[in-house]
């Protein structure tokens, strides 16, 4: 997930004690996640595709193979059942120049990948990641993570009673009920259009993924999976 539980907390997030409640805040993370997936076309954390459950692409008959999400690392590639020979393609995976705008697989010396319906199978690492400027490690993009927090945190009806948090959330109070000190933000659209916060909207223009079209193989339980048929 894009964040934690105690990435909220360390935001001034009062997470109850109540039974649950730790619960509760990691369904609306998943939840946020999910948004930010579909909203984009993307996803923000390494999911790895196997021999046993490729990710499957169409080939169309051209010497590139484009894919609706960045590539981390390519292990193996099958067309038609058939191992493609690592030499014969470059792989577009880089961060600098910023090839995740247009992830792809290009093949060599005037090969081209075959036509036809689901024929190609991928198995390697994907998602739209940053590097750690200290550690080089990758890592979940910063805005995308804030933009995570701030869905759970306008989707979170009761904010506690931190003083610093209160600052932070006032211009989105909607109601207060002073005796109890809990608040209900101002609604959020999550089904159609913005979701009227412009910070996250203008994540989400940024992030937008291309328009490849995948089919994914297999099955994934971590945050927000979609395929594209």
């Amino acid at each position: 997930m894009y964040c934690t539980v105690e990435d909220l907390k360390g935001e001034g997030v009062a997470i109850a004690a109540a039974k649950g409640e730790k619960e509760r805040v990691e369904r609306l993370i998943s939840f946020a996640c999910s948004i930010l997936d579909d909203r984009t076309g993307q996803w923000f954390e390494e999911r790895t595709f196997t021999a046993e459950a490729p990710m499957l692409i169409d080939g169309d008959g051209s010497n590139a193979l484009d894919f609706s999400v960045p590539i981390i690392s390519i292990d193996e590639i099958w067309v038609d059942g058939d191992a493609t020979d690592a030499d014969d393609y470059v792989v577009y995976n880089r961060i600098l120049p910023d090839d995740r705008k247009w992830p792809r697989v290009v093949l060599e010396h005037g090969f081209v990948w075959t036509r036809g319906r689901q024929n190609i199978e991928v198995a390697g690492k994907f998602g739209y990641m940053d590097r750690d400027p200290i550690s080089g490690a990758l890592m979940t993009p910063e805005p995308i993570r804030q933009a995570a927090m701030r869905l759970v945190m306008i989707e979170v009806p009761k904010l506690g009673t931190g003083s610093g948090q209160l600052e932070r959330k006032l211009s989105n109070v909607k109601s207060e009920t002073t005796d109890t000190h809990s608040y209900t933000l101002a609604d959020i659209a999550v089904s159609d259009g913005p979701t009227g916060d412009s910070f996250i909207d203008k994540v989400i223009e940024r992030y937008q993924g291309p328009l490849a079209a995948v089919v994914v193989g297999g099955s994934h339980d971590r945050c927000g999976f979609r395929s594209w048929a």
